[in-house]
């Protein structure tokens, strides 16, 4: 279970930064004279340096709180259980970027405005992370939410 988190998360994270990186990247007709650009591997390579760590450490975690909570509210409808899983995770994504705001700023989330500005970067990321996962589920078979035994008074 963890192995499968671990490669959801690897590979959600390398398309995350590629779709960062391509939303960055400036092409050489559009270049400024005397700016540093550099290529879109390097940039690439970076991005994966930096931000696939944050995946692994941060979204297995918050993964594995959030797939409890879908399980509880597990429904009959696939539907539904999608729904309620996007749902979640992008309310995961919100509290990671306030958590990163949190360890930027020093302790201090005072500034509405950086948090607009992490929150579309961070609840992307994490509905990547859903869905790498729920296509690698699919892809091998098993299925994304387990309904937890009810509990008899």
């Amino acid at each position: 279970m963890i192995l499968g988190r671990g490669v959801s998360a690897f590979i959600a994270g390398l398309a995350f930064v590629a779709i960062m990186t391509a939303a960055d990247y400036t092409p050489a007709a559009e270049r400024a004279e005397n700016v540093l650009y550099h290529p879109f591997f390097t940039q690439l390579i970076l991005g994966a340096y930096f931000v696939v760590p944050f995946f692994l450490f941060l979204g297995i975690p918050m993964s594995v709180l959030l797939d409890r909570l879908i399980s509880r509210h597990g429904t009959d409808s696939r539907a539904k259980d999608y729904l309620f899983s996007v749902g979640y995770y992008v309310l995961g994504g919100l509290a990671a970027a306030l958590l990163l705001l949190v360890l930027i700023r020093g302790g201090r989330a005072d500034s509405f405005a950086a948090f607009s500005a992490m929150a579309g970067a961070a609840v992307l990321a994490s509905l990547m992370l859903l869905h790498v996962s729920m296509l690698l589920d699919a892809w091998f078979g098993r299925r994304r939410t387990k309904k937890l035994p009810s509990r008899q008074p």
